[in-house]
C-alpha cells in the first residue's frame, strides 16, 4: 500500500505541472519587462503566472507532534521463584530457585518529562514505577 502513495505523490505534481492552459490563453504570451529594460517574452502553452507569497500576511503554523501517552510491555527472564528446604534434625538445607519468570506491564505519560507506570511479574513481584523522559 506504502508504495501505491508513493506512486501517487509522484504523479500528481506531474498532473498539476502538465495540466492545459484555459481556452482564453492558448497560444498567447507573456511579456515580462526586465530590470535592465530588455523584454521577454514567454509562450502561455508552456509557462504560467502566479502570484508570490505575501510573507507578512502568512498565517504561521504551529506543528503539533503527535506522541504516544500508553506503554505496555512484557518481560522475560530468570529470577527467583521461591526457595526449597530440607529440614532434618541435625541438619537444614536451604536452596533459591530461579526459572524463568514473565512479567506485564503499563506505563502512562503524565507531562513532556515524567510517566508512572506499574508492573507485575509472575514469581509473586509487583512494582511501581516513576520514569524520567529525556
Amino acid at each position: 500500500m506504502k508504495y501505491f502513495y508513493i506512486i501517487l505523490l509522484t504523479l500528481v505534481p506531474t498532473i498539476i505541472i502538465a495540466e492545459a492552459p484555459p481556452a482564453f490563453l492558448k497560444d498567447a504570451t507573456i511579456d515580462v519587462n526586465l530590470k535592465d529594460g530588455n523584454k521577454a517574452h514567454f509562450s502561455a502553452n508552456e509557462w504560467k503566472v502566479v502570484p508570490r507569497i505575501d510573507k507578512s500576511n502568512s498565517i504561521p503554523v504551529k506543528v503539533i507532534e503527535k506522541t504516544q501517552k500508553n506503554r505496555l510491555r512484557v518481560m522475560g527472564g530468570v529470577g527467583p521463584q521461591g526457595y526449597h528446604h530440607n529440614q532434618t534434625t541435625s541438619e537444614v538445607n536451604v536452596a533459591n530457585r530461579n526459572k524463568v519468570v514473565t512479567g506485564l506491564g503499563y506505563e502512562r505519560k503524565l507531562t513532556k518529562l515524567f510517566s508512572v507506570g506499574a508492573q507485575a511479574i509472575t514469581n509473586g513481584t509487583f512494582t511501581l514505577d516513576l520514569g524520567l523522559d529525556f
